[in-house]
């Protein structure tokens, strides 16, 4: 495939390679001339508004069928291991029912359309998709190809480099994202899940805050395994490591969630925006969140 420095077309061209080797080596031609895409929603919300400028070559990954796909891979006494190939629509993964949190925050992202034609890979991607809470506290691994193989690693690890400014740096092709057994009901205990998301209006608008968690629930009312996890709008979604801490182990109290409020605000940085301040974001976050935890502290009264 001959291409090089001697395209330079007027207007867009589309590729459209029919497998991962192909797609890698059209971007290690094109370089910083081109990116990838498959829905293609966001980016062009982005190309739009002029936030970002159309690459001159745009490599669609549509017709690789490796990106397909959502199949169980584990389904365990302790839970379901589900694979969700990066092409697959948001609407079918809010349709899935193997991850309950997967598909609430699907069910939420934008309108129908878009979640008809946006993708998880997408979303993820983006770095900043309403769907990545949820994936975080499902332990979510992202399956990457490099040119060479797929390589795997963690999302929360993925994000974490975003944070630090790594994110021009990648070029890889995200082939799939594999969730992590969640925790299941027992004898003499119970599960915690929960999604949120809070925006301007009830639908079709970016969210102010989203929240996502999972725990198992003790008779004692005390919490283990517990993940937590923020985000939102254009900042980059994290876990809550040190209000996860605090929580675990300990049977839910006033004062305990008092410190837990508090802690969020801390842990989770939030950001600012025209639409709302870093401040409400953070208190909005800890809200939602102390509110679910709230309710299982009554529910064992």
């Amino acid at each position: 495939m001959a291409i090089g420095n001697r395209i330079h077309p007027s207007e867009p061209r589309v590729w459209q390679p029919s497998g991962l080797r192909e797609a890698w080596e059209l971007r290690q031609n094109l370089q910083a001339a081109s990116t990838f895409v498959s829905g293609g929603s966001l980016l062009r919300t982005q190309w739009e508004s002029g936030q970002t400028e159309m690459p001159m070559h745009l490599i669609s990954l549509e017709g690789i069928s490796e990106l397909q796909g959502l199949r169980v891979l584990e389904n365990r006494g302790d839970g379901v291991k589900l694979r969700i190939g990066s092409l697959v629509r948001l609407a079918a993964c809010g349709k899935q029912a193997e991850s309950r949190l997967l598909a609430e925050a699907c069910r939420l992202i934008a309108a129908p359309s878009v979640r008809n034609i946006g993708t998880l890979g997408g979303n993820v991607a983006s770095g900043i998709g309403d769907a990545i809470p949820a994936l975080l506290v499902n332990d979510a691994i992202l399956s990457w190809f490099n040119g060479k193989g797929i390589v795997a690693e963690r999302l929360e690890s993925w994000l974490a480099g975003r944070r630090k400014g790594k994110a021009g740096e990648d070029k890889r092709i995200l082939a799939e994202i594999v969730l992590q057994p969640v925790p299941v009901k027992g004898s003499d205990t119970g599960v915690m899940e929960f999604y949120h998301k809070a925006a301007r209006r009830e639908a079709f608008a970016p969210s102010l805050v989203t929240v996502a968690g999972t725990g198992i629930l003790h008779q004692d009312g005390s919490l283990s395994e517990l993940k937590l996890a923020a985000g939102g709008g254009s900042s980059t979604a994290c876990r809550l490591p040190y209000t996860e801490a605090l929580l675990t182990g300990r049977p839910l109290t006033e004062s305990l969630l008092k410190q837990a409020h508090d802690l969020v605000k801390s842990e989770w940085s939030g950001f600012a925006d025209p639409f709302a301040a870093a401040e409400y974001r953070r208190t909005a976050a800890a809200n939602l969140i102390v509110s679910e935890l709230w309710k299982q502290m009554t529910a064992k009264r």
